[in-house]
């Protein structure tokens, strides 16, 4: 994991300069990628391998087995720096996991990775493209706290004085320390009315889990990437003709009070961002004002152009496994019902976290294999590898995607499950396609359970949001936690504080408290053997509240005799 705090643990970790381009600091050392994460290099690998601590035996090796040994190429030639201390010497400073001269004969031998413009920005449609216009998305500086991840959300405008394609983003990163990704969300027209009206509900960053009311993608970043440009043939329809609004999404260890702003006053469409702040050293004192540039133009291409994913929503993998494989597809059944016409797969990516080893997103039409979208044979959580294709695959509709992620659990003892936290687990392929098709947002799995209906389909029974309680974070997820922390999961114990719960959630929870919306939860659930306990627990004191329901009853008939027996004998005796 690329995480800047390493630096402070090597002498001048912090100003290793980049051996082919000068006045650029390399700032993941330990890595392949100049910008951290991903792959090591020959000295990231020491340094792991050494317990990630710098002593005399790290100091004298020779890791890039360029002639020098770590300790002079970092500025402790006697091998006597502490952490904290200020190196003997913060000049001549040289890589000590790059071969230098880079170009040298004999370096190239050992350099056998493209490193020298591999990180560099490249959008020839930016350059094509005449007219081209920016607005930067980002929020003002604000404090990270030392809290759980969790995944905020918050509305921002975009442009609405023209009919715009969105041609490329190129991140903001204020913060090395703590910025780790970005997703941006286009919100459609039903996305801001009634009560999930996104502009209201994410007025300011909100808690959001995976639910973030605009479900579009329309532009993603993540640990060493330098952006995003898009195709040629199509790109993303914003402003009067296109989203008006978005949803940034991000990915924290917590979040104080702030708001986002974008940079231009005449902006006012709308999308969501999602970020991610990494903060493993648990540190309070960290500040971020981190975003996204938008680069958009009137000179649009022929297509308006879209994302969906892939995936499986149950993971059990449990600690120890080299290997734990899991699997879905995006059936003929979702596909046909999805897509009236064929579209055109642009690009693919694979999405894990870091338990991910390897994966691959397979294209089948009529059960028989015709091509692979991506395969990852080494999956790097810090550096995606989004695979681009050129020409585009056509994908018909009935045509199916099989993606399989292959996870190592060596390094825990305990099960990991599904979830947000990098601490849980993904299996995810996000595809990159045009014509845009606005039902097609996500196909996936609940074990070999599909759910693939649009998003339009609600699936609202009795005044429940089904889909939305099953899949939110703040639905089942929380319901089950609460159940499983207050209720015996046997079912043959009736606790204090788990009648409070059951009362209180068949009271006021238009889900769980409704019997008919409750049985069909159970229903669809019926082959998820973990969740039968929160059934159990939930269930365990429906016994003692009919006791108390019959006890009630009698009670009220009881006074009512006595109100009746006592108003008669008034009559009788004023009479």
């Amino acid at each position: 994991m690329g995480f800047k705090y390493f630096q402070d643990k090597i002498p001048n970790g912090n100003k290793i300069p980049h051996p082919c381009k000068p006045n650029y600091v390399w700032q993941g050392v330990g890595h392949k990628n100049s910008m951290g994460g991903g792959e090591r290099n020959a000295f990231g690998l020491a340094f792991a391998a050494n317990g990630k601590v710098w002593d005399a035996k790290l100091c004298n090796a020779d890791s890039d087995n360029d002639g020098k040994t770590n300790g002079v190429e970092l500025g402790d030639p006697n091998c006597e720096w502490t952490e904290g201390e200020a190196p003997e010497s913060t000049k001549d400073i040289s890589h000590p996991g790059v071969c230098e001269p880079w170009d040298s004969a004999e370096c190239l031998a050992h350099n056998q990775w493209e490193f020298c413009d591999s990180e560099l920005f490249s959008c020839p449609a930016m350059d094509a493209t005449d007219d081209v216009r920016n607005v930067s998305v980002r929020f003002p500086p604000t404090q990270v706290p030392a809290l759980e991840t969790n995944y905020y959300c918050i509305t921002v405008e975009l442009p609405e004085d023209g009919d715009y394609h969105l041609i490329a983003t190129t991140p903001i990163i204020n913060n090395t320390y703590v910025m780790h990704h970005m997703l941006l969300f286009g919100c459609k027209e039903g996305d801001l009315t009634g009560e999930n009206d996104a502009r209201k509900r994410f007025a300011k960053p909100t808690l959001c889990g995976m639910d973030t009311v605009c479900r579009n993608i329309i532009s993603t970043w993540t640990l060493g990437l330098a952006g995003e440009c898009f195709d040629k043939r199509a790109a993303f329809r914003i402003g009067k003709n296109g989203y008006k609004y978005a949803v940034m999404r991000f990915w924290i260890q917590g979040i104080s009070q702030g708001i986002f702003h974008v940079s231009k006053p005449t902006v006012h469409n709308w999308c969501i961002s999602y970020m991610h702040w990494n903060n493993p050293e648990l540190r309070s004192d960290y500040t971020d004002s981190s975003g996204l540039t938008l680069f958009y133009t009137p000179n649009k291409r022929q297509y308006d152009a879209g994302y969906f994913l892939v995936g499986q929503r149950y993971l059990k993998i449990e600690g120890g496994l080299e290997i734990h494989t899991a699997t879905a597809r995006a059936s003929s059944k979702c596909t046909r019902h999805l897509m009236p016409d064929p579209i055109y797969i642009l690009g693919a990516l694979l999405h894990m976290h870091y338990l991910g080893k390897a994966g691959y997103l397979d294209h089948y039409r009529d059960g028989n294999k015709v091509g692979t979208f991506g395969r990852d044979d080494v999956f790097s959580y810090d550096s995606p590898v989004n695979h681009m294709h050129e020409p585009p695959k056509e994908f018909l509709p009935g045509d199916e995607i099989f993606i399989s992620c292959t996870f190592d659990s060596r390094s825990r003892k305990e099960t990991t499950y599904y979830g947000d936290d990098t601490s849980a687990e993904m299996c995810y392929g996000f595809f990159q396609y045009y014509p845009v098709n606005d039902n097609l947002t996500a196909i996936v799995q609940y074990k070999n359970v599909d759910i693939c209906a649009p998003a339009s389909d609600k699936k609202v029974i009795q005044g429940c949001n089904v889909r939305g309680f099953i899949f939110s974070p703040s639905g089942l997820t929380d319901f089950s936690t609460n159940v499983l922390s207050k209720c015996s999961v046997t079912g043959d114990t009736c606790k204090p504080e788990c009648k409070e719960l059951v009362k209180e959630a068949r009271l006021n929870d238009r889900c769980m408290g409704n019997n008919e919306v409750y049985a069909t939860i159970k229903g669809l659930l019926r082959e998820n053997q973990d969740v039968q306990r929160v059934w159990k627990g939930f269930e365990s004191c429906d016994n003692e509240l009919e006791k108390e329901k019959k006890t009630s009853s009698a009670s009220i008939l009881s006074t009512s005799i006595s109100l009746f027996s006592c108003a008669t004998c008034f009559i009788i005796l004023i009479t």
